[in-house]
């Protein structure tokens, strides 16, 4: 029992390794021009080859994560109500790495 148990585990262990490898992630945080902080912004990240993308809303301090990416290059654009829309082509994301971004939107 206690041999199928370990077994179990060590295969419950490699599946998540295995899980985590290759893919990547991106910080960031979203500010007005005068840097204060922007919470409840949508972010769009989309993937420039494939056109994937995903999205999050930044939290009260104004910060998103976006974890288990595909590395690749991407476009990143950000939207609130009161701002004009932010888009900023070719951001790399690579593998194991945590790719930071400072988004400045401007009001319009």
């Amino acid at each position: 029992m206690k041999r199928i148990v370990g077994v179990l585990l060590a295969v419950l262990v490699s599946t998540t390794a295995v899980a985590q490898q290759g893919t990547a992630e991106l910080r960031g945080k979203v500010m007005d021009q005068q840097s204060a902080v922007l919470p409840g912004v949508t972010v769009v990240v989309r993937h420039q080859e494939s056109g994937l993308f995903r999205d999050a809303v930044t939290a009260a301090d104004g910060s998103f994560l976006m974890s288990g990416m595909t590395p690749g290059v991407y476009e990143v654009s950000a939207e609130l109500t009161g701002f004009k829309k932010y888009s900023q082509r070719d951001v790399r994301l690579e593998v194991g790495r945590t790719t930071p971004v400072e988004l400045k939107l401007e009001v319009g």
